[in-house]
């Protein structure tokens, strides 16, 4: 492989330390400069308490002058979770092809089963064939595509002019519990379809409207990615006001994001206003915060026609599928 060395010193494997979390940041910074999704990676004190925390696990190779070269995370977004993100794979070029990617994924296993997670979520890259393959050899499937989520400037030597999309995808490490949800006949295949690809039983029901006056959210905007995210936690009566204040912060954002929970009764409701405001299906969030959600996207340009760049036809058929949801929801908005 272009960029690999045979003629390389051994390599040590383990867990980060707290302390030494600013040559995380140098990696980062070596990999991917200023461009890469998670603004944290490049915050030395962030990392730090989130380590400290519990909630941060970060595998990582270093040379024999103590130079992180390569790194595989896992991150809990709630404690306790029952998934988790596993992210951030990435290495110094000289070091590729040499295994260093599975090794760290080694190192990971017990903490997954420290924290008795039922699998993994992760967000891979469509202009970089390697990083699917690799989701594609671990048994990772394919859940959602986000349509403009990667920022389009230079990483990892990749010369990116504009937004590309991402893969959602889920890597199960033992059988899902049953699920019941909510949701409108727009989305009862996709949904169907995601779950029967995880093998996990799942019941569908419509829905009914919130009782609950108000709605319990939190928002999330990254600035230097020029996206947001609204989540739902709880549905109540005021989401039309809610989605219409958040409609109308992010009108020039790249991208932004609802996150509708599939077990509240008042899923369709929300989806149903979402729709009419321009967000279209994404993909599905297993095992947070005690639900899945289903996240929503909306793009401020037209989302790529293309499905170049992405490798396996079932996820090729997934971005198809989720582009024919933008049509339709393109379509019933007012002129």
């Amino acid at each position: 492989m272009p960029g690999a060395s045979t003629n390389l010193p051994p390599l040590q494997f383990g867990l980060l330390a707290p302390t030494h979390t600013p040559l995380l940041v140098r990696l980062v910074q070596d990999c991917y400069g200023d461009s890469y999704a998670h603004g944290y990676l490049y915050d030395s004190n962030t990392l730090r308490q989130l380590i400290e925390d519990g909630m941060l696990y970060c595998a990582v190779a270093t040379d024999t002058d103590g130079r992180v070269v390569a790194h595989m995370a896992v991150k809990q977004e709630y404690r306790g979770d029952r998934t988790a993100d596993n992210f951030a794979g990435m290495m110094l070029p000289e070091y590729r092809g040499q295994g260093v990617l599975m090794q760290l994924g080694t190192i990971l296993f017990p903490v997954y089963e420290s924290l008795q997670l039922d699998g993994l979520q992760t967000a891979t890259v469509t202009h970089h064939a390697f990083s699917q393959k690799i989701s594609s050899n671990t048994g990772t499937l394919t859940v959602g595509c986000l349509l403009a989520d990667s920022p389009g400037s230079n990483a990892d030597g990749l010369q990116i002019t504009h937004r590309m999309p991402i893969l959602m995808q889920f890597c199960p490490l033992r059988a899902l519990a049953a699920r019941h949800v909510y949701t409108t006949k727009d989305y009862l295949p996709l949904l169907h379809r995601v779950y029967r690809n995880m093998q996990c039983p799942v019941t569908v029901a419509d829905g009914v409207d919130p009782i609950l006056p108000a709605s319990t959210t939190e928002q999330h905007v990254d600035l230097r990615r020029s996206t947001a995210l609204l989540r739902f936690h709880t549905i109540g009566s005021d989401l039309a006001s809610q989605i219409a204040t958040f409609a109308g912060a992010t009108h020039d954002f790249h991208a932004s994001y609802i996150d509708v929970p599939l077990t509240s009764s008042g899923a369709p409701r929300l989806m149903g206003e979402a729709n009419a405001r321009g967000w279209w299906f994404g993909g599905v969030i297993f095992g947070r915060a005690g639900t899945d959600f289903l996240r929503l996207q909306r793009c401020a340009l037209p989302p790529p026609a293309s499905r170049a760049g992405i490798i396996d036809t079932a996820s090729r058929d997934m971005a198809e599928q989720i582009l024919l949801d933008h049509e339709r929801v393109s379509h019933r908005r007012p002129a």
